[in-house]
């Protein structure tokens, strides 16, 4: 529901708890360098101009206690029952981290503090927060695969039998599980439990016999799983759009000297098109000494972050209704309305105007030498915005699964992400 903030007050309220801004109202992506604006979705706060507030993009395995190694690590096992008996599967696990990488993450400290902003995490409706593996050829939104796995045999025109694999998700039919695309035969995690986007997923996982040697493989050369296991959290967060404030600054004798001249030409009895002529003349005209009322909006100076006022109306349809609001309202206050007949007793007339128009006295405001100030303020309330981290397995360095697992140092781009030596 839109909140219109009562207009024709005298001090404009502040009342609003400092939140995000939503990114549609957004201004600060063009202060900050393409680097961080890839690793990070950013937000001003809604109140407080020294704040900012992040989202990475990215997140990757955490470090194991901030020791320098990676919170991972991989064996193999073959089990002695159950449908993989005697296959070797690689079980794995360990951690992610949702901050992002650590040399991004500190670029985007500096920028901001060279820009005199704090950065923190985005505050998130955590009851709201979703968790998606994506595990080959499928993906489980609830951290979980669980297969219930039989064997079909059959046999084939020359006589000869063999037996065709049927898995399927949480002992459901409907859910076949493909052991050749997906990567994982079971899976559990933990839940995401954060009020900012900022938080640790652990997570155990044990692989298809069909691909325990594609995750091997990819331990030994260090690259992205992309293609083989990943995360995606799916964050809520709870935004303040913009507000809208316009000041109407009356200019009390200059408005009646200009209003008693109009009236008069008019014989004292203006109709509605003629009102609404002299109204739109002088509120907002753009000769400011000649004006009765002068009307000034808000912006945000794109270059400092700081207000300003601007005679040039923002593109904001539902404001500009307010406003308009507020102009009727000044109206009301200067002339008296006679309602025109609905049928003539004289016959067919001219219907183009709906009614007569006479001053009034305002005798208190005619005596007025200094200026009132109106505030129109318009805020078409909060939003909640969805963000993503795609949480990664890269840059891992070892001789396979079984093996002692670190960071991968030699290739170029773990050195950039993951930020080694």
């Amino acid at each position: 529901m839109k909140k219109i903030i009562p207009f024709f007050l005298l001090a404009a309220s502040s009342s609003v708890f400092a939140a995000p801004m939503a990114p549609k109202d957004e201004w600060l992506k063009s202060n900050f360098s393409p680097d961080v604006v890839k690793y990070f979705q950013i937000f001003s706060d809604s109140e407080l101009g020294d704040r900012i507030y992040y989202v990475p993009r990215f997140g990757s395995i955490a470090d194991l206690g901030g020791n320098g190694l990676p919170a991972f690590g991989a064996s193999y096992i073959m089990p002695s029952t159950g449908f993989f008996a005697g296959e070797q599967l690689v079980r794995f696990g360990g951690s992610f981290s949702t901050l992002g990488y650590k040399p991004q993450l500190q670029k985007l400290f500096d920028e901001a503090a060279n820009k005199g902003y704090t950065a923190y995490p985005a505050p998130v409706n955590k009851q709201a927060t979703k968790t998606r593996f994506f595990v080959g050829g499928t993906i489980t939104d609830n951290g979980r695969v669980d297969l219930t796995c039989d064997k079909e045999t059959l046999t084939n025109s020359k006589g000869k039998e063999y037996t065709i694999p049927h898995c399927y998700m949480f002992n459901d039919k409907t859910k076949e599980y493909d052991l050749e695309t997906n990567v994982v035969s079971k899976l559990i995690s933990s839940n995401v439990n954060s009020s900012t986007a900022d938080a640790t997923l652990s997570f155990q996982a044990l692989s298809t016999s069909a691909n325990s040697s594609a995750i091997g493989d990819a331990m030994q050369n260090g690259r992205n799983w992309s293609d083989l296991f990943f995360t995606e959290v799916e964050w809520t967060i709870p935004t303040e759009q913009k507000s809208y404030r316009a000041d109407l600054i009356v200019h009390w004798k200059r408005l009646f000297e200009q209003l008693d001249a109009y009236a008069a030409i008019h014989n004292n009895a203006c109709v509605d098109v003629e009102v609404k002529y002299f109204m739109q003349k002088i509120i907002g005209c753009e000769q400011g000494n000649e004006c009765g009322v002068d009307v000034l909006y808000w912006v945000k100076d794109p270059a400092t972050g700081l207000e300003k006022t601007q005679k040039t109306p923002p593109s904001n349809a539902d404001f500009l209704a307010v406003v308009e609001e507020a102009r009727k309202k000044l109206q009301d206050e200067l002339f008296n309305k006679i309602e025109a007949f609905d049928k003539s007793v004289l016959g067919r007339v001219d219907q183009s105007s709906n009614a007569v128009f006479t001053l009034k006295a305002n005798y208190e405001k005619r005596t007025r030498e200094e200026n009132d100030k109106y505030v129109v303020q318009y805020n078409p309330g909060k939003v909640d915005v969805t963000s993503t981290t795609t949480l990664q397995i890269s840059c891992l360095s070892s001789d396979g699964p079984g093996t002692f697992v670190s960071w991968n140092k030699d290739r170029p781009e773990c050195k950039e992400a993951v930020g080694l030596n």
